[in-house]
């Protein structure tokens, strides 16, 4: 209280939406990720966030590519699993006779899973290395995990992990069989340091997924890549639910951002008259599939970018868009516009936006990447957003925050109905303090916003 002026502080820190000026196409339910910040906010351990897709989510060229180092880069990082078909990170060694499931001629074998992964039989072995990393490739962790399918030919298998680039060792031994597929996981518990997994059998005809190294103090990010070139929901749905449904449910994502070119794909499938239902109804099954493997979780659909069938008489973007706009709609997820800021093909192509007919350049990924980090606001993820009241020189002084790439704007008013900025300049990672004014009796109220530069 200073000059019978009451400081009475309240605080907005979220970032701006922005939604298309065409309500049809526009973004929404963008205030709809409030658990997945929530997990981000309270610093109780990984954040765990998974791209699903085709080959606009592949791991060298789609939106995740820039987002999730983005948000590593508040959040650190905290593991990884499912890097994806083509790996920048972590690849797969065979050895011993192991396949990959496209190498190996056994239809009955691809289907147990939608992504590759491997047949390791009796003697074979799989482990990952992971590029650019120490000790022959090691990961910092503690916690070691393998995902696989029991199935009836399986055997005895062997999890193995090499410490800081030291010999194999053998800390756990379990069982790949099963009366018939199930997805399970398996995982150890280690002292941390720079490890890598490997997974030997011992006897029968294994399936292995993928491994996953984390570190379990952490609070930092866990990134999960389910995504092939090629995919579509049919093969997804394809892969026993007594697979499935284990394996999406022990990844525990905490987000999900879904982003795939499916219509043409539907098209070929079921012919174009029925591809718009068929493409409804299975998008449906793949949120009933979120809904009850993962219920926690947020999920993010993006809406796909324009591509050269836009302009040549066969339009899918917009029919595709609409369909998963309205499956947002009805099911309160967040759906983020990737189309209408993307304005044509021809516009596109112009800006150096893509790398051919379908797929965004670097540069168009990174745009939509922006994109939706402004319109969900996670440039404050992890920002101290108190708005404190402090003695300054002459009096009360308020001070709050401040983040590179984030405008900070101190907002007053006397009657909570109507607020005038009072002072807003660019972010450098200290603090900004303003003096209170001895404006007479009456109260005054505060707020502060951070919004994208």
């Amino acid at each position: 209280m200073r000059g019978g002026t009451a400081v009475v502080i309240f605080l907005l820190g979220a970032g701006l939406t922005t939604g298309g000026a065409r309500e049809d196409w526009s973004s929404l339910n963008t205030d709809r990720c409030e658990r997945f910040r929530a997990r981000a906010e309270s610093g109780t351990g990984p954040v765990t966030v998974v791209a699903f897709g085709d080959s606009l989510q592949a791991t060298y060229r789609s939106v995740p590519k820039f987002l999730f180092p983005r948000l590593a880069g508040l959040l650190g990082q905290a593991g990884r699993s499912f890097d994806g078909e083509y790996p920048p990170v972590s690849t797969p060694v065979l050895e011993g006779g192991a396949l990959t499931t496209r190498a190996a001629d056994t239809a009955w074998a691809r289907t147990n899973w939608f992504l590759e992964h491997f047949l390791v039989p009796a003697g074979g072995a799989v482990f990952w290395t992971n590029r650019g990393y120490p000790a022959g490739g090691s990961l910092l962790a503690d916690r070691a995990g393998l995902y696989y399918v029991a199935w009836p030919p399986g055997g005895e298998l062997w999890l193995q992990v090499s410490g800081n680039g030291q010999e194999w060792e053998t800390v756990r031994t379990f069982s790949g069989w099963a009366a018939a597929p199930e997805g399970r996981f398996v995982e150890a518990v280690l002292r941390p340091d720079l490890y890598r997994v490997r997974v030997q059998a011992r006897s029968g005809t294994n399936l292995v997924l993928w491994q996953e190294l984390w570190l379990s103090g952490s609070n930092g990010l866990r990134t999960v890549w389910l995504q092939r070139d090629g995919l579509h929901l049919r093969a997804v749905f394809q892969t026993p639910r007594s697979v499935l449904e284990p394996i999406i449910r022990q990844i525990r994502p905490h987000l999900i951002l879904w982003h795939m070119k499916e219509l043409a794909d539907y098209w070929n499938l079921v012919g174009p008259a029925a591809a718009e239902t068929a493409l409804s109804n299975d998008l449906e099954r793949l949120e009933e599939l979120w809904q009850t493997a993962v219920p926690g979780a947020d999920v993010v659909y993006l809406g796909t970018p324009y591509e050269a069938r836009d302009e040549a008489g066969t339009p899918v973007t917009q029919p595709q868009n609409r369909l998963v706009r309205a499956l947002a709609a009805r099911h309160g997820r967040c759906y983020v516009d990737g189309m209408t800021p993307m304005v044509s093909y021809s516009w596109m192509r112009a800006q150096g936006y893509l790398v051919d007919a379908l797929h965004l350049s670097d540069t168009g990924n990174a745009v939509l990447a922006d994109l939706i980090w402004r319109e969900l606001g996670w440039g404050t993820l992890r920002l101290d957003r108190r708005l404190r009241a402090v003695p300054g020189a002459g009096g009360v002084h308020l001070q709050w925050a401040t983040r590179s790439n984030l405008v900070h704007e101190l907002w007053a008013s006397s009657d909570l109905a109507s607020w005038t900025l009072v002072q807003a300049g660019p972010g450098d990672g200290t603090h900004a303090t303003w003096a209170v004014p001895d404006s007479g009796p009456g109260p005054l109220f505060f707020r502060v916003r951070w919004r994208p530069e």
